[in-house]
């Protein structure tokens, strides 16, 4: 790895020269060595999260196709969910009066022909409500003209439910091209919703929950570095501490 080699090109050299050491240690009787006690640290990718710019060139080329496809992705920049929990959601999970998301499942990949899956969410903290902003209501809005009469909310090209979140990643390769915008995996849209609300002062409890993450703590470590805080919010901050800090001495 210091000599600039990929973790993934250290983890291929260390399977051949085990190959043939291994081949050797059985033919001329070479003292074993224990491969598996030879660990190597993966480097750490940074998260490639939407410009300001690319997010709204992406958001609105989705916005004008008005398709299942692009207003699931719009879904998904607008709260953070997955994909699979996406796929799954039916009209019964949205509460538009009170503006809030019951998220109580994921689709599970089935074979085509089979009926569609849901299972269990991939954790208990996956299992959440989360708050409709106006953008994803929106988004919500423009959907329910297309598939209002149904269970679901999206729908693949046969009017049913997707078998699974596959072809929204297929697809979603397919979009960002044509939109202009620089190609990055489906998942990237998550990062990008919570580095933005965290990067414009959301608080990162609100953030976590939205997220479905266990704790806090695993919001924190990996979206740390978007937290700002300019002079005069960390001063009105001091400020308000103060405050509380000084009833205690009353």
């Amino acid at each position: 790895l210091n000599k600039g080699l990929s973790s993934s090109v250290v983890k291929t050299i260390k399977n051949v020269l085990k190959a043939i050491y291994t081949t050797y240690e059985n033919q001329y009787g070479f003292n074993h060595i224990d491969f598996s006690l030879l660990k190597i640290e993966e480097e750490k990718k940074e998260t490639a999260c939407l410009t300001d710019k690319q997010f709204k060139q992406l958001h609105q080329y989705c916005l004008n196709k008005n398709n299942d496809i692009c207003l699931s992705i719009l879904l998904a920049m607008d709260t953070g969910m997955m994909i699979g929990e996406i796929v799954a959601l039916k009209w019964s999970d949205v509460d538009f009066e009170r503006k809030m998301i019951s998220i109580e499942r994921t689709r599970i990949r089935s074979k085509k022909g089979e009926k569609p899956k849901d299972g269990l969410t991939k954790t208990m903290s996956s299992n959440r409500k989360i708050d409709l902003l106006p953008i994803a209501e929106q988004a919500l809005l423009e959907q329910m003209k297309l598939t209002v009469d149904a269970t679901y909310i999206f729908l693949n090209q046969s009017n049913e439910a997707f078998y699974g979140h596959d072809i929204i990643g297929k697809r979603f390769r397919e979009i960002i091209k044509q939109s202009g915008v620089k190609e990055r995996p489906l998942y990237n849209l998550r990062h990008t919703f919570a580095s933005q609300m965290i990067s414009r002062g959301a608080d990162i409890v609100w953030v976590s929950n939205m997220l479905g993450h266990k704790n806090v703590s695993i919001t924190l470590s990996t979206y740390t570095k978007f937290i700002k805080e300019d002079d005069e919010v960390r001063i009105r901050n001091i400020e308000k501490m103060g405050t509380i800090m000084g009833t205690f001495s009353d």
